[in-house]
């Protein structure tokens, strides 16, 4: 890979020192949670992890990084107006000058034997694989959303499915002000997804890690470096709780019936499927649901819990409380109407021995399977996830047995063990293999 860098053959010598790169350092999402899980993966099995992340105060002490790029906040910054915020966004998104001057010193000082990069749209930007690829060591990104195909990054906007940029026609972008409704953030994210195809910065990226097959085959229709996309899935490493422990059987209220719930845990967005959940509540027969977490259409929800009985907000939770309301649940629901790439909410759901209802896209399908991990409804479809909760509450015995399914599936496919198999084999194949430079 280079005279001024020797990678030792990567992980075929052993031990590898591993550059991480992501926006935070805390558990703020799923990229936030697989990249601390890997740092902690690695380091268990003997590796040395260095981090490269933005300064924020929730920073997990545990894994502090030698050098931190300030945060900004965008959306703050461009609602105040003028030309001068917006160039200020541009420089940040598009090369970040202050990202690559961290990087350069990290691996100067570190010396890694391969960079893996997170989500490092707009605060980072691909100026840091810029650096990496000066200094000849090898790179690889797990793509955790649709931002390198998609200036929007969710292939989401106005309520519905997007893709209109495919291939890469992105001033569809600006046309439906795709970003939050507004054209001057929109503009600029069609900016940022069209300079960085001209720079060709992607070129330089040895392999692309998708953790759905979904994602893999989505990146492909794009024309998206398809010789390049592996696919290897996230893990989670299961409770110790057993997986046919029976959910609780609470009352609920309002009513002298001893009925379970379905718990939702993420975050309150229109992406996430929450109107269609609240919309189904007087459907479900008498099933309990509660609803973790927090976000934009938190009042929203609320309101719906005030109006149904059997509903119940419980605010946000993390950690130790979201698997103990997991345990107490008859199923999880993740009702998406954005494609999700491979969720935590249904790993954790299986790892607790929960079925999940879920969407049928997107990802969903091939980690549930409809009837043998949850089962599934079509996405914005109120009547039909109604449909699928009372069609569980009403068959305990098959719930169980999609739990215990689920549970098993995370022991094996989405096991730490197998999961740094497949990474292993991924950081070797792009140590071994020497790219150009972009034209």
């Amino acid at each position: 890979m280079g005279t001024d860098h020797d990678t030792c053959g990567a992980s075929r010598c052993g031990r590898m020192k591993v550059l991480l790169v992501n926006r935070y350092l805390y558990r703020r999402g799923g990229d936030a949670t697989y990249t601390l899980s890997l740092a902690r993966l690695l380091q268990e099995r003997g590796h040395r992890v260095v981090c490269f992340w933005l300064d924020a105060p929730e920073n997990d002490p545990g894994l502090n990084a030698p050098l931190l790029l300030e945060s900004i906040d965008f959306p703050a910054l461009l609602e105040r107006g003028g030309i001068g915020a917006a160039i200020h966004v541009l420089r940040r998104t598009i090369y970040s000058r202050e990202a690559a001057a961290c990087m350069t010193e990290l691996l100067d000082r570190e010396r890694p034997d391969i960079v893996h990069l997170q989500n490092i749209h707009h605060h980072l930007s691909p100026s840091v694989i810029a650096v990496a690829r000066k200094r000849a060591v090898p790179v690889v990104w797990t793509l955790h959303d649709f931002s390198v195909i998609c200036p929007n990054g969710s292939l989401f906007a106005h309520g519905r499915v997007c893709e209109e940029c495919r291939p890469a026609r992105f001033h569809r972008m600006v046309v439906n002000r795709c970003k939050r409704g507004s054209l001057p953030a929109s503009a600029i994210a069609a900016l940022e997804s069209t300079a960085h195809r001209i720079m060709r910065v992607f070129d330089l990226v040895d392999l692309y890690i998708a953790p759905s097959g979904f994602m893999a085959d989505k990146l492909r229709e794009f024309a998206f470096y398809p010789e390049r996309v592996v696919h290897v899935d996230h893990f989670l490493a299961p409770t110790h709780e057993a997986a046919d422990t029976p959910p609780s059987s609470l009352p609920s209220r309002g009513t002298q019936d001893r009925v379970g719930y379905v718990l939702y845990a993420g975050r309150l967005l229109e992406d996430k499927g929450i109107q269609t959940l609240l919309a189904s509540i007087p459907d479900w027969g008498g099933v309990g649901l509660k609803i973790a977490g927090d976000g934009p259409m938190r009042e929203a929800v609320i309101d719906a819990c005030r109006r149904h009985p059997c509903a119940q907000y419980v605010g946000k939770v993390e950690g130790g409380e979201v698997q103990r309301l997991l345990r107490g649940a008859l199923a999880a629901v993740v009702p998406s109407l954005c494609y999700e790439n491979q969720p935590y909410a249904v790993l954790e759901a299986f790892a607790a021995g929960r079925p999940v209802v879920g969407s049928s896209h997107g990802s969903l399908p091939e980690m549930i399977g409809d009837r043998k991990r949850g089962l599934m409804f079509r996405p914005g479809d109120p009547e039909d996830l109604a449909r699928a909760v009372r069609h569980l509450a009403g068959d305990p015995a098959a719930a169980s047995e999609m739990g215990r399914a689920g549970r098993l599936l995370v022991e094996t496919r989405f096991s730490p063990q197998s999961h740094y198999e497949r990474l292993m084999s991924v950081y070797d194949r792009a140590s071994g293999r020497k790219i150009t430079d972009a034209a």
